[in-house]
């Protein structure tokens, strides 16, 4: 593969949230495991992008300090006040997704006049707080 998506935390409808530290402990390891299988013998190598799917800045920090590339929040920077700054100042890119609440909420949620448009624009003031930070 070219490229992975990781997470440690799911978001599917009606799931709970686990804790930061268990979310790091699931997703660290992975991590720091795909690039030692990949390092020579003098440490080089970084074949494989690795995206880490997260809605914690911390949580995108840290597995961006082990080597991810890219951060996939299915908020949008929404759920963490601290995640676009971060992102931002960690110089990576970001997948921002749509989503209306949380995972245990976001079934209900999901209403729209006209999908498309809202989501359109839900997406597009979210992308110009992200540019802003």
């Amino acid at each position: 593969a070219d490229a992975i998506d990781i997470g440690a935390e799911s978001t599917r409808p009606g799931a709970a949230r686990v804790s930061e530290a268990e979310e790091l402990a699931r997703l660290l390891p992975a991590i720091e495991a795909i690039r030692a299988d990949e390092a020579d013998e003098a440490g080089v190598g970084r074949e494989m992008v690795i995206s880490v799917d997260t809605t914690r800045a911390s949580v995108a920090a840290a597995a961006v300090a082990a080597g991810a590339d890219v951060v996939n929040d299915i908020s949008a920077g929404a759920f963490d006040e601290a995640m676009l700054p971060t992102v931002s100042q960690m110089r990576v890119p970001l997948v921002m997704m749509h989503t209306r609440g949380t995972p245990l909420d976001m079934a209900r949620r999901a209403v729209y006049a006209d999908v498309t448009a809202d989501i359109c624009s839900e997406l597009a003031a979210r992308g110009a707080l992200a540019e802003a930070a």
